[in-house]
């Protein structure tokens, strides 16, 4: 979690509609994910997530879904961003860049009404709202509290969770979807 991406130099830094660059949050390896999941993605590939974050400016509304098709067109419209790409060399165009933290699998299997951090399973959703993505695969959900100090407002809440989504990769650009939730 955090630290810079591998984003190749060839592929343009995501932007929100504004103009403004996202904040990369997370990377994870292909044979990482194909590991944890059991998917056959292909290896020499890495997923970044991306969103848009300010320290002093209201975004929340931008990167939150609970079941509302105007909250997924706001989201998908470019407020965060899921990239698959090949792995390039270590770069931040951001305002911001969050100290790198490592994700640890445990044995542990958490329930569906678990919102803390965690990979595969089925999602603990702070609002249970019908979301319209069983055409997706559940990749991992984020507590905003675990990426440290300084950015424990990285979803703009504290106690949000963020939570991503793979598709098919068919296209690089749009390998899934990112969104928040909070209560």
């Amino acid at each position: 979690m955090g630290g810079a991406s591998l984003l190749p130099l060839d592929m343009d830094w995501p932007e929100n509609p504004e103009g403004g660059k996202l904040t990369f949050i997370i990377h994870l390896p292909m044979d990482f994910v194909n590991e944890a999941l059991g998917t056959s993605y292909p290896e020499h590939y890495a997923i970044s997530v991306f969103t848009t974050y300010h320290k002093e400016d209201y975004f929340l509304d931008r990167i939150t879904y609970h079941g509302d098709p105007a909250e997924l067109a706001i989201i998908q419209n470019g407020y965060t961003k899921v990239i698959a790409h090949p792995i390039g060399q270590p770069r931040n165009e951001s305002n911001f860049i969050i100290p790198a933290r490592e994700m640890i699998l445990s044995e542990t299997v958490e329930g569906p009404d678990y919102i803390g951090s965690k990979m595969g399973g089925k999602p603990g959703y702070v609002q249970q709202e019908s979301l319209s993505l069983d055409h997706l695969l559940f990749c991992l959900q984020l507590y905003g509290s675990d990426f440290g100090e300084d950015f424990k407002d990285i979803f703009f809440l504290s106690d949000a969770v963020g939570y991503l989504f793979l598709n098919v990769l068919e296209n690089e650009n749009d390998a899934g979807i990112f969104f928040t939730q909070c209560s």
